[in-house]
């Protein structure tokens, strides 16, 4: 069931900035119900980047947990450098499943914004272009990736949306 959160409508702010840190209970409602569109932070943008070439760098001096080892029980298993892309994909799809009728569209839409701002505030060492693959789907009204209830978002220590 979609529990119904209304935002006042802002006639004069069609867009929600999204930089890491300033997200507010509001704008990733707005988002939900495509009355605005995001608008990353440049700077944001670039500090996810420079982290991104960081963890490259870190990575390349030797194993670090989920990049060049396995993960959970398998985290001492070292991985084959010519095998890290397939590595992350598998790693990927053994994260991607989930049962359940799917979500309801506005609230996969409330987690892609709230898991876009997250990235943004630096720390994973994901790939910008990741950011930007979600921003540009939320920017679709139509947009509604299938999400069964029993499946998790992403876990990230970054804290949820606050309140205004």
């Amino acid at each position: 069931m979609d529990t119904q959160t209304r935002v006042p409508p802002d006639p004069g702010n069609t867009r929600v900035l999204l930089d890491g840190h300033a997200l507010t209970l509001p704008a990733p409602v707005r988002l939900a119900d495509a009355v605005a569109v995001p608008a990353v932070d440049p700077g944001a943008l670039e500090r996810v980047r420079r982290a991104r070439v960081a963890a490259d760098r870190l990575a390349a001096t030797g194993r670090r947990y989920g990049r060049g080892t396995g993960v959970g029980a398998h985290r001492s298993v070292a991985v084959d450098p010519a095998d890290e892309t397939a590595h992350g994909l598998r790693l990927l799809r053994s994260h991607a499943g989930g049962a359940g009728p799917p979500l309801p569209a506005r609230t996969v839409r409330a987690m892609l914004a709230v898991r876009a701002n997250q990235l943004l505030a630096v720390g994973s060492g994901i790939h910008p272009s990741f950011v930007t693959a979600l921003t540009d789907a939320l920017r679709l009204a139509s947009t509604r990736p299938s999400t069964p209830t029993a499946a998790s978002a992403p876990a990230t220590s970054r804290p949820w949306p606050r309140r205004p």
